[in-house]
């Protein structure tokens, strides 16, 4: 295997890559109000960060909780 193939970023059905994928998929989620779907999405050690306010909520379950209310 080269390192191309196991790149994150590598090139998906619909010309996305995949972290644009996740980031769809997460949007998804959230305009559904589907949380629990929404959660399982986001890894081990996620880390939400709010670039305009630099604010910081660790673990899924924490950057779930702020977006739902």
């Amino acid at each position: 295997m080269t390192g191309r193939e196991c790149s994150p970023m590598k090139k998906i059905q619909n010309n996305d890559t995949a972290g644009e994928a996740l980031v769809r998929g997460l949007w998804r989620y959230f305009n559904l109000l589907r949380w629990n779907d929404a959660k399982k999405s986001l890894g081990k050690g996620f880390v939400g960060i709010w670039p305009q306010s630099g604010e910081k909520m660790a673990g899924a379950k924490n950057f779930i909780a702020v977006n739902r209310n």
